[in-house]
């Protein structure tokens, strides 16, 4: 059984995720919302701080970003939670030219840190899974594609985060074995002797050094 262990510059999972998010920010400029346009980031935002009237239907459609191709709605899932959802429309075909019924794709829209959690925690269960080999851009894009609103390029840099050796973020090490109850019982009880042993020793040595006999003094420590 593999697991994750973490480096004292992180020294957990949320570390990791911290740590990529404030890289990100600083070098690529990433934006609350990655695949928003700046100059919609506070409305959008407050639109879903607002989020979905008590009374009102489950769903919300956001009218300031809208166009031919995308729309934002903001709706309740199964568990109440309130998300944003994307709705995007297929190309149109070109005059004359026929091509296949496509039907519009409905994909989950995470804000940043969302993002790279989620990135970041396939990646490490994928390196579990497969014995400590990284996932690719591809595999990972493909997984996510299908649910999430998520850039090729976003996919890209959480991974090269990551598996950077010059980050040194984490490794995937084996679990060390697991003692039977016996077992354990018996090193406690090796332990607790061993303390026991080293406090008469110590007491021994105090009463030995007070009467100045060395040795010869025998066993002089009253124990009862």
């Amino acid at each position: 059984m593999l697991q994750a262990v973490y480096s004292q510059t992180v020294k957990n999972f949320d570390g990791v995720v911290h740590f990529v998010e404030r890289q990100a920010i600083n070098e690529k400029n990433w934006l609350y919302y990655i695949p928003v346009a700046e100059n919609f980031q506070e409305k959008l935002k407050k639109f879903v701080d607002e989020g979905l009237d008590s009374n009102g239907p489950s769903s919300k459609p956001y009218r300031e970003i809208s166009n031919s191709t995308r729309e934002l709605r903001l709706e309740q899932d199964a568990t109440g939670n309130v998300i944003v959802r994307v709705v995007i429309q297929p190309p149109k075909p070109r005059a004359g030219q026929k091509s296949a019924v496509q039907l519009p794709r409905d994909r989950l829209l995470l804000n940043r840190h969302q993002t790279i959690h989620l990135i970041i925690k396939k990646a490490i269960q994928y390196r579990i899974d497969h014995n400590g080999s990284s996932v690719s851009i591809n595999q990972m894009q493909k997984e996510l594609k299908r649910t999430y609103f998520i850039s090729t390029e976003t996919i890209a840099y959480v991974l090269s985060q990551i598996n950077s050796p010059e980050q040194d973020l984490f490794t995937i090490e084996a679990n060390p074995p697991l003692l039977s109850t016996q077992q354990q019982q018996t090193d406690i009880n090796k332990k607790n002797n061993k303390n026991d042993d080293s406090g008469d020793k110590n007491g021994v040595d105090r009463l030995i050094k007070y009467t100045g006999y060395g040795n010869a003094a025998g066993w002089l420590y009253d124990f009862g």
